[in-house]
C-alpha cells in the first residue's frame, strides 16, 4: 500500500555535514517542493587542487548537537538519527546532495572514445546509448585507481561520475592516458551540474507531480535526457 501522505515526510540528508533535517512540508504546491528543500543544501566550493564542500549556508536546526566527538564503546549516540534517514531511504522518499560529486565529459569524433574507456575500465563500457555502467579502472599492477560510474549520452559522448575524494586522482589518471593527438575531448564539469539523488519506493510518485515524463518505463542503471 502506498503512503499518499508522503509529501509531507520528505527528508534532507546533508551528506557532507553528517546531520540530518527533517524536511516538513505544509501548505506548499507540489511543484516548489525541490526547489524549497534545495535552500538546505549546501555550497559547492573548487580550486585548482581538490573540491571541498562546506555546510556554512546549510540549514541547522535549533537543537542541533555535535555528536562526532564521543567513545566508541556502545551504541553511538548518532544511531536514531541514522536510522530515521534509513527508514526514509526505504520506505518513503529522501533527497540527498550529491553535487559535489567528481563528473567528466569525454566525447570524440569516431571511436576513439568507446575503446579508450573500455581500456581504462574493467567494465565493459560499450553499452547501448542511455546505459550506465558501474565499473572500477585498473592499473597494471591490477591494483583500483578509480571507481566510477560511466553514463552514456550519445555514441561518442560520455559523462564520468565519482566520488569528491577522487577528484584530483581521476583527473591525473585520466589525462596520463588521454591521446597526445587531441582525439579525445576531456572536461572537468564538476560546477556545472547540480547531482540530486532521489529515493525510496515513494521518489517516482513525487517525480510524476514535477514533471510530465513517465517514469514507469525508467529501468534501473539507464539515464534520460
Amino acid at each position: 500500500m502506498i503512503d499518499t501522505d508522503y509529501r509531507r515526510k520528505i527528508w534532507s540528508y546533508d551528506v557532507f555535514t553528517g546531520y540530518q533535517t527533517p524536511y516538513l512540508i505544509q501548505n506548499r504546491q507540489p511543484s516548489k517542493i525541490l526547489s524549497n528543500t534545495i535552500k538546505g543544501f549546501p555550497i559547492l566550493a573548487e580550486s585548482k587542487c581538490d573540491t571541498s564542500t562546506t555546510g556554512g549556508d546549510s540549514f541547522t536546526p535549533d537543537d542541533f548537537e555535535d555528536l562526532s566527538k564521543q567513545g566508541t564503546f556502545g551504541k553511538a549516540r548518532w544511531f536514531n538519527i541514522v536510522k530515521k534517514e534509513y527508514n526514509a531511504c526505504r520506505k518513503g522518499v529522501a533527497i540527498i546532495d550529491m553535487t559535489s560529486f567528481t563528473k567528466y565529459e569525454l566525447k570524440s569524433a569516431n571511436r576513439n572514445i568507446v575503446d579508450f574507456l573500455q581500456m581504462l575500465c574493467a567494465n565493459n563500457i560499450d553499452m547501448p546509448i542511455g546505459t550506465v555502467v558501474h565499473t572500477g579502472m585498473s592499473n597494471e599492477h591490477n591494483g583500483y585507481e578509480n571507481d566510477c560510474s560511466v553514463i552514456r549520452l550519445g555514441e561518442y559522448h560520455f559523462l564520468l561520475v565519482s566520488s569528491t575524494s577522487q577528484s584530483t586522482r581521476n583527473i591525473k589518471w585520466l589525462k596520463a592516458h588521454v591521446p597526445e593527438d587531441n582525439s579525445i575531448f576531456l572536461l572537468a564539469v564538476t560546477s556545472l551540474y547540480t547531482a540530486l539523488n532521489l529515493i525510496g519506493p515513494n521518489a517516482k510518485y513525487l517525480l510524476f507531480e514535477l514533471s510530465d515524463e513517465n517514469f514507469n518505463d525508467f529501468a534501473r542503471m539507464t539515464c534520460q535526457v
